[in-house]
């Protein structure tokens, strides 16, 4: 297993990339081997400027994160409006083609939206199911891997454990969308977290780390060692990426990241 970080890149920013340009010095200088970027418009990226950054610092580009779609610009597969819909998809589409570029896998969580009462839960699965689908397929021609979160019954409505995102693999038929499990997230829904990752490590493509608060591992309470014990146990060989809020700073979240992690790799 190796350690990355997910760091924001924003392409409205007159900053953008001078700030992506610090993230990547402090990843670097923390010995992680990969970033995570979590991207708020792909079509806006400078492509060539991205991949000699990630290069000339040694590291390798592990997942582009969709979050900011929602967040930033309200655009999610559940939102009641169809345009609102379909700009979403022709979104995810869009990260789709940025991460075929960078030979890496597509998140696909807070994206996804709430469903309205209106819509109830069965009809928004089933619209789910269908949106995936579709971007499964893509993905699978582009050859280019979808990790699907779940995410806590805070920020989402559907989708909120491993079991949930199994079945939603297996409702849209999927073949190149895997599961992406998150710390922070398991710590609010799962039961056993042991259990679930025991039960569904064949599913697994990708791991966000974060303690019960959000911060880095080790600023909470989280039983990391025993998580990652389980995940190597059962043949987990893949990205542990931090998703974490730097605090108090990112230098010293990373650091704690790092001391915290590392020794149980």
């Amino acid at each position: 297993m190796k350690l990355s970080i997910a760091v924001p890149l924003l392409t409205d920013s007159r900053r953008t990339y001078a700030d992506l340009r610090d993230h990547i010095d402090h990843v670097h200088n923390n010995l992680f081997e990969g970033v995570e970027l979590h991207i708020d418009d792909p079509s806006k990226v400078d492509l060539t400027r991205l991949e000699r950054m990630i290069h000339e610092a040694g590291l390798e580009p592990v997942a582009i994160g969709t979050g900011m779609t929602y967040t930033k610009y309200g655009l999610s597969f559940l939102d009641d409006r169809t345009h609102v819909r379909r700009a979403a998809a022709r979104r995810a589409i869009k990260y789709i083609e940025l991460a075929s570029a960078l030979h890496c896998p597509v998140i696909l969580a807070l994206i996804r939206g709430r469903y309205s009462p209106g819509l109830g839960r069965k009809h928004a699965l089933q619209r789910l199911s269908e949106t995936l689908g579709r971007l499964d397929r893509i993905a699978e021609r582009k050859e280019v891997k979808l990790l699907l979160e779940p995410v806590n019954r805070y920020e989402t409505n559907t989708i909120q454990t491993l079991s949930d995102t199994a079945d939603m693999i297996e409702k849209c038929e999927a073949t190149a969308t895997k599961i992406l499990l998150d710390t922070y997230h398991m710590n609010i829904e799962e039961e056993s977290p042991d259990h679930a990752i025991r039960c569904f490590a064949r599913l697994l493509g990708h791991v966000h780390l974060a303690d019960c608060n959000r911060g880095a591992p080790g600023q909470g309470h989280i039983d990391f060692k025993g998580i990652l014990g389980t995940l190597k146990n059962f043949g987990y060989r893949g990205w542990l990426s931090a998703e974490i809020i730097f605090k108090p700073d990112e230098e010293t979240a990373l650091k704690q990241t790092y001391s915290t992690i590392k020794p149980l790799l």
